[in-house]
């Protein structure tokens, strides 16, 4: 965060999380960001009381009729003093998974960053680890949709502006998402 810091009073920031396929969801980078309540992901999961302890009591919690498991929709979130106020945009690829999925859903359905480049990869990440024969396999422990209930698993983000990188891009070192992103917040401001 002692980066964010050091950039607060510009006008414009470009965050790169092309290829970063998740970890911990950075929460702190999110609020520092953020000027504005946000919604999180709409969540089901078979195992009921799985995720009812998830909820810890929050948000709106429901149990489906036909008995197939649990739906939560946790409360939105409230910003903090937000570090950062400039422009934001924000790069993602086919590889953009899991947390910083997390990092960019907010700032898409809320319209605080431009998201741009490919769609992300559509993976919440929470796996149960299956190891059998030598072998182990990650099996989704619960879906995620975003709040306005639009399918996510498997679909991913789709960024405000869809930029692909040909292989002549990447052989000559040009980045289009980059550059887009730079023109845009330049045209911006």
């Amino acid at each position: 965060m002692a980066w964010l810091t050091r950039v607060s009073n510009a006008d414009a920031l470009v965050v790169d999380v092309r290829g970063n396929t998740g970890g911990t969801t950075p929460t702190k980078l999110i609020r520092a960001v953020m000027e504005r309540f946000w919604p999180w992901w709409t969540e089901f999961a078979a195992d009921v009381g799985f995720l009812w302890l998830r909820s810890a009591g929050e948000g709106e919690f429901s149990i489906r009729p036909d008995g197939s498991g649990a739906i939560w929709r946790p409360p939105y979130e409230q910003p903090e003093e937000p570090v950062f106020r400039g422009r934001l945009a924000v790069l993602v690829d086919r590889a953009t998974g899991s947390a910083a999925e997390d990092f960019a859903m907010p700032l898409l359905v809320t319209k605080r960053a431009i998201l741009i480049g490919e769609k992300t990869s559509g993976s919440t990440g929470q796996p149960v680890i299956c190891q059998r024969a030598g072998f182990s396999m990650g099996v989704g422990a619960i879906r995620a949709s975003l709040p306005d209930g639009r399918a996510f698993e498997n679909v991913g983000l789709r960024p405000d502006v869809s930029v692909d990188m040909s292989p002549e891009d990447l052989s000559s070192g040009r980045d289009p998402a980059l550059a887009l992103a730079l023109e845009l917040l330049a045209s911006d401001g």
